[in-house]
């Protein structure tokens, strides 16, 4: 099951390149942004619900391996914007 969702985001992650690089090249409109800052946020948030699980006792190595993607979307969020995007036109 992971791996088929990590194939859709991957297939979608490309789907949005080619789209951005079509635009970039002067064909069509660029698409908008595929996240924002509070689902970013709320990403991070879980990741640290799961790894302080009282379950995740036993696995430091994953609760810290949680712990620290958490911080790296933290991070990243920061780059997002507060509210959608909308698609720019292409120059």
């Amino acid at each position: 099951m992971f791996a088929r969702l990590l194939g859709y985001a991957r297939a979608g992650d490309a789907l949005h390149d080619a789209a951005t690089a079509a635009a970039a090249a002067g064909g069509g409109a660029a698409p908008g942004t595929l996240l924002v800052r509070a689902d970013a946020e709320a990403l991070a948030a879980r990741l640290r619900e799961v790894g302080g699980a009282e379950a995740m006792g036993g696995y430091a190595r994953i609760r810290d391996a949680l712990t620290t993607y958490a911080e790296r979307v933290d991070a990243a969020a920061a780059a997002l914007p507060a509210q959608p995007q909308a698609a720019a036109a292409s120059r």
